[in-house]
């Protein structure tokens, strides 16, 4: 117990904009869709689109996450696109930029 409880507070720390807490209830969003738009912001501004992430990060049901990025993508707040990947496969991939643009208004 005691080394898990370490290596969580080894754990990076999530990097959180101050705009978004200041502003999040403006975009209309849930608080679970704010820890989905954490974890989007730092994997960086294009993400493959991968569910168990949050599984992962934030102990979050996978089919909850799935719906929680549609209800994003709703909102458009975040874009969801099927792009093909280096090794010539299709993928989906979520971009944040949208959310970024909001947030600077």
């Amino acid at each position: 117990m005691h080394d898990t409880l370490i290596n969580i507070l080894k754990d990076t720390p999530l990097i959180i904009p101050k705009q978004l807490f200041k502003f999040y209830k403006k975009l209309n969003i849930t608080e679970e869709e704010l820890l989905i738009i954490i974890c989007l912001i730092n994997q960086g501004e294009k993400t493959v689109y991968n569910p168990n992430i949050f599984i992962e990060q934030i102990d979050m049901d996978k089919y909850k996450a799935m719906q929680l990025l549609n209800d994003l993508k709703e909102k458009n707040i975040i874009e969801i696109k099927l792009e093909t990947n280096k090794n010539g496969k299709k993928e989906e991939y979520i971009y944040i930029e949208l959310l970024l643009k909001l947030i600077c208004l």
